[in-house]
C-alpha cells in the first residue's frame, strides 16, 4: 500500500470527531462496558458486563461507535462497540461529526502514536492521570483523503479480524485446559494429605520502611506480578534480604506462588516461578509452595490451580470490605490429593498437553495483535517513508 502523505489535510480532531453518548436516567437495559473490559490495542469491543450487572453507569453509547478509555491514555484503550449499552464515566464515547471522517478509522486512530502521546501529554492527575475531550478535541493531525481511509481502513481492520479470532480461539483453549484440570484431579480413590503434607508452605516477608536500604539489595514479588499461569516481570521491586532472610524468603525454580491477599475472585491465583530472575525473593503478600519429596512440583501446581478456578481458596479465605487473605495456615490446612509418583507424572502430562496447546495459541494471538499495532504504527508515523511501509507491509 502506497501511503502519499503530501495529499493528507491538517485537520483538529474535534473537527471530524464528536462527543457522543446520552446520560440516562434509571435502570438501563444492554450491556454494561467499564474500563476493564477495554482491551489494550484492541480496535472492538469483546467484552462486557451483563445488562443485570450490579453497576453504577449512565452513559449510554450505541452500535458503531468509538468507546475510548480517558483514564490512563497510555494503555491504549480504544475500540468500536458492536452492541448498544451503557458505559463508565472514564470513557468518552465519540463517533464521526462529518462525512470528513470514515467510520472505520476513527478506532484505528485513536490508536495512532501521535494520538496516544497527546493523550498522555494532556493527562492530569498523578496516581489516576486522565485526559479529557475538550483536551482531545484539539489534537491536530494529518487527514487522508476519505478513499485512502478507505483503503487504510481495509488493511487494518482485515488485520484485526485475524487478531480477534485468534485471541477467541484463545478463549477457547482456556476452556478446554479448565476442563482438562477438573477431570484429571477428580479420582475419588487417590489418599488426600493436607497441603502442608505434601510440601512446604512459607508466607513472604512483610515490607517495612527499614527494608528499602541496606547492603543485600534484592529483587523480590509481590501480588501485582502474579498472574494466572504466569509471571509479569516489568515492574520488579527491591529491598534488603540479607543473611538469614535471604535463605528463607528467596525462591528456586519450581516453586509455586500463591496471591495470599487479594481481592476474593483473584485470591489464591497462582504462578510457576521457573527461576526468571537470579536472587529473587517474595513479599508477604504471597505464598510460597516447595513440593516435597513425594509430590511433583506441576501436579500440585495444577491443583492449585483447579482449586483457583474452582473457587475453592476463595471460600477458605477470610474476608474484609475490600480484600480477602487466603492465610498460610489456612492454605496448609486444605485438602491435598497425593497418589503414587507414577500417577502424578500421567496427570502432569494431561494437563501439560492442554496447557501447551492454550500457550500456543496465545504466542499466535500476540502475533496477531501485533501485526495490528504494527500497522498502525506504520501508516501514521511520520518517521517511516511511504516506501518502507509498502516492504514492511509486503514481508509481513
Amino acid at each position: 500500500m502506497n501511503i502519499d502523505r503530501s495529499t493528507w489535510r491538517p485537520v483538529r480532531f474535534g473537527e471530524v470527531v464528536k462527543q457522543a453518548g446520552n446520560t440516562t436516567q434509571g435502570p438501563v437495559d444492554g450491556r454494561a462496558v467499564g474500563l476493564e473490559h477495554l482491551d489494550s490495542d484492541a480496535l472492538t469491543v469483546s467484552r462486557f458486563a451483563p445488562g443485570d450487572a450490579d453497576h453504577m453507569f449512565t452513559r449510554s453509547f450505541r452500535k458503531g461507535q468509538v468507546l475510548y478509555g480517558k483514564r490512563r491514555a497510555y494503555q491504549r484503550k480504544g475500540a468500536r462497540v458492536d452492541f448498544d449499552g451503557v458505559c463508565s464515566n472514564d470513557i468518552i464515547v465519540m463517533e464521526p461529526a462529518s462525512g470528513m471522517l470514515h467510520p472505520a478509522l476513527l478506532p484505528i486512530l485513536v490508536q495512532s502514536p501521535s494520538f496516544v502521546e497527546y493523550a498522555i501529554a494532556t493527562s492530569v492527575g498523578s496516581l489516576s492521570p486522565r485526559t479529557s475531550w475538550k483536551s482531545l478535541s484539539a489534537y491536530s493531525f494529518g487527514l487522508p483523503p476519505l478513499d485512502e481511509q478507505e483503503r487504510i481502513g481495509e488493511l487494518v481492520w482485515a488485520a484485526e479480524e485475524v487478531a480477534v479470532k485468534s485471541e477467541a480461539a484463545v478463549e477457547a483453549a482456556w476452556v478446554v485446559e479448565k476442563r482438562v484440570l477438573e477431570d484429571a484431579y477428580a479420582d475419588p480413590a487417590w489418599p488426600v494429605v493436607r497441603v502442608r503434607d505434601a510440601g512446604q508452605v512459607q508466607l513472604g516477608r512483610m515490607q517495612h520502611p527499614k527494608y528499602q536500604t541496606g547492603q543485600y539489595s534484592r529483587p523480590y514479588l509481590r501480588v501485582a506480578n502474579v498472574h494466572d499461569d504466569r509471571l509479569e516481570l516489568d515492574d520488579v521491586l527491591e529491598m534488603d534480604f540479607g543473611g538469614k532472610h535471604y535463605a528463607k524468603y528467596s525462591l528456586q525454580p519450581g516453586d509455586v506462588l500463591l496471591n495470599e491477599g487479594q481481592s476474593t475472585e483473584f485470591v489464591g491465583r497462582c504462578a510457576l516461578y521457573q527461576g526468571e530472575i537470579e536472587g529473587c525473593c517474595y513479599q508477604k503478600s504471597l505464598l510460597r509452595f516447595r513440593a516435597g519429596e513425594s509430590t511433583r512440583t506441576e501436579f500440585a501446581y495444577g491443583w492449585f490451580r483447579r482449586a483457583y478456578y474452582r473457587g475453592d481458596f476463595a471460600r477458605k479465605s477470610t474476608k474484609t470490605t475490600s480484600l480477602a487473605n487466603l492465610t498460610a495456615v489456612r492454605f496448609s490446612e486444605m485438602d491435598f490429593p497425593l497418589p503414587d509418583l507414577d500417577v502424578q507424572d500421567e496427570v502432569v502430562r494431561r494437563v501439560a498437553e492442554a496447557r501447551e496447546a492454550r500457550r500456543a495459541l496465545e504466542e499466535h494471538a500476540g502475533a496477531s495483535r501485533r501485526l495490528v499495532r504494527g500497522l498502525i504504527n506504520r501508516i501514521f508515523s511520520e518517521d517511516i517513508p511511504p516506501d518502507e511501509l509498502q516492504r514492511g507491509e509486503q514481508r509481513s
